[in-house]
């Protein structure tokens, strides 16, 4: 089975619960996970239509118009919320109700580049509060760097939900716009699929279900 999403959206922190779960089920069947850059991935989802992958887990930036996919099977997971973190060893890890976005924006920042749902949502949100954007100490879009930096206690980061809570993040109770962006799965209409294919989807709903439903997944 092969499947493919999008590394730069870090939508997919829940990936791996999911692929942990199927193979507990499933033992002996082989999962091939792609990461595709956005420029090259599914801005035209070329690699579904072209039978590469059996489906592309996505987040909404990139989910295809309405009209282009009138050969494909979109299917809601769970929409995600962008959220402002700190490490745990942050002086702004406290037990406060109320973070004011003021307060943060000359702190030393983890952002990412500006055409980006998390820096756009961020801009919104300090345009909204009368307050400057911050300035990054760090552009990037790898997780696992921000989780690194994050971990000492200085830098403040925006990131979705599901990975802060993945990632053992503290998210900060600060107001930001609301603004879901779901995360589907999408196949194609008339490819139909494997009986381990529709098993990995399964899995899927599984996991997502308490985040449709307004709670967090479990980690395990």
């Amino acid at each position: 089975m092969v499947i493919s999403h999008h590394h730069n959206k870090r939508a997919f922190t829940v990936i791996p619960h999911v692929i942990e779960r199927f193979a507990n089920k499933y033992p002996r069947v082989v999962v091939h996970l792609d990461e595709v850059a956005f420029a090259s991935a599914t801005n035209d989802f070329r690699e579904l239509r072209d039978r590469n992958y059996d489906l592309i887990l996505e987040r909404g930036g990139t989910l295809p118009a309405k009209g282009s996919a009138d050969d494909l099977n979109i299917e809601f997971l769970f929409d995600d919320q962008l959220v402002l973190v700190a490490g745990a060893r942050s002086k702004w890890a406290t037990r406060r109700r109320k973070v004011d976005l003021a307060e943060l924006v000359d702190e030393p920042w983890i952002l990412q580049a500006s055409h980006t749902w998390n820096y756009r949502i961020l801009s919104k949100a300090c345009q909204a509060r009368g307050v400057a954007m911050p300035k990054a100490s760090l552009v990037t879009l790898s997780v696992s760097a921000i989780t690194h930096f994050l971990a000492d206690g200085r830098f403040i980061a925006s990131m979705p939900r599901s990975v802060a809570y993945f990632k053992a993040l503290k998210v900060l109770p600060v107001d930001l716009p609301v603004r879901p962006w779901p995360v589907a799965i999408v196949t194609l209409k008339k490819r139909t699929l494997s009986p381990v294919v529709e098993r990995f989807i399964e899995c899927a709903r599984e996991f997502t279900r308490p985040m449709r439903e307004g709670r967090l997944a479990p980690k395990r």
